[in-house]
């Protein structure tokens, strides 16, 4: 095809196909560039970068080429082999921000936090007032968990621009991971008053909310996150919890089965809802929904211990002994586990080994303990 459309004959036009020097070449590659761009505003995706290998067949020294294949391979979900045309990209033009920011982005989904600092740290050597690679580089930072130099570059992303809401977003998360909930609150709701209107911000402030006992607010937070996410199943499951804290367990159920109905593999769910069950009185369902959660997670400690203690609940005491030995091997610093025992093992008639239990539930802090050991044991 492309000797056919230019005007040259014999080895005059293969040396000028690949010197790359013709007018008529540089028309061919416009119109390749052109019909790969239009495909790719159709999302056609494969066609796009078809184009675009088209013209890079003629020119492979042109970086915007592969820069505009790489977009379209990332949109594909095919990120090693993106990253490996903005990396050519900046090879031929290592001034090119954009490719930056992509390749930061992709590093940042793959968990190679230090190749997108790397990569933003390259963009404000070029910009320093470049706002999106601070809170790039701010999001890598808070995975790393480095929330501090996290607040940092978010500080410098607002004092830049006041009404940047990506920056109070991800300052608040940062907040967060340091339990300054309040400041957390504070940053979201600048955030939301900016326009941020994401299913993943209200669901983070419900988060915050739920940690200082803010129940109600938590509960309008997940609620507005699932209507804008329907399918969101965690925030039905901390709704639930939020329920659960103000003593709405039929509430906190619902929630707990919606969410295992779009996810059925989460183990704290499961272990969620047999403690509201069990605030219900159904202590057999409790011990189905602990089951449940212990087969998703066989070391999840805290299932074992309320399985045990529903287990006695029903006075099966070999079974309850049983659950609490299990999260003794799981987690021997749990003053509970033992006291627990101690309790189980004293209704069954063996005060010695009880007080063993005690004394040690005790050490570990647990000074209910203390009465036990007073009362039944020398």
């Amino acid at each position: 095809m492309i000797v056919l459309t230019i005007n040259l004959t014999g080895c005059s036009l293969i040396q000028a196909i690949f010197n790359g020097n013709t007018e008529e070449e540089s028309n061919l590659i416009d119109i390749f560039i052109l019909e790969g761009d239009e495909y790719y505003e159709a999302e056609n995706y494969i066609d796009a970068i078809t184009e675009y290998d088209k013209a890079l067949k003629i020119n492979k020294d042109k970086p915007d080429i592969y820069y505009k294949r790489g977009l379209a391979k990332k949109f594909l979900g095919n990120k090693y082999e993106a990253i490996k045309d903005f990396t050519r990209t900046l090879e031929l033009d290592d001034s090119n921000i954009n490719a930056y920011i992509e390749r930061g982005k992709i590093n940042l989904e793959l968990n190679y936090y230090e190749k997108t600092i790397s990569d933003c740290n390259k963009i404000l050597e070029i910009d320093p007032y470049f706002l999106s690679a601070y809170t790039l580089r701010a999001d890598a930072k808070l995975n790393l968990g480095n929330p501090g130099d996290a607040i940092d570059d978010c500080n410098i992303a607002v004092s830049l621009d006041s009404s940047y809401a990506m920056a109070y977003f991800l300052r608040g998360d940062a907040y967060f991971d340091l339990e300054e909930y309040q400041n957390a609150i504070y940053d979201y709701n600048y955030a939301i008053e900016l326009g941020s209107n994401y299913s993943q911000i209200f669901y983070n402030r419900g988060l915050s909310n739920y940690h200082i006992s803010k129940f109600n607010e938590a509960v309008q937070d997940y609620t507005k996150a699932i209507e804008l996410n329907i399918n969101f199943w965690q925030a039905y499951c901390n709704r639930g919890a939020a329920k659960s804290g103000l003593g709405d367990q039929d509430g906190a159920i619902k929630d707990y089965n919606m969410a295992i109905t779009i996810n059925p593999n989460d183990a704290l769910t499961f272990y969620n809802r047999g403690r509201s069950k069990i605030a219900t009185g159904d202590t057999n369902g409790a011990i189905s929904d602990y089951s449940a959660s212990i087969e998703l997670n066989p070391n999840y400690a805290s299932a074992y211990i309320d399985r045990g203690y529903a287990k006695y609940k029903l006075q099966d005491y070999e079974g309850a002994i049983f659950d609490l030995d299990k999260a003794i091997s799981i987690d021997s610093t749990n003053a509970l586990t033992f006291y627990n025992r101690g309790v189980t093992k004293f209704d069954q008639g063996d005060i010695e080994s009880a007080c063993k239990d005690w004394v040690i539930a005790f050490n570990l802090g647990y000074n209910k303990a203390e009465d036990k050991v007073q009362e039944h044991c020398n």
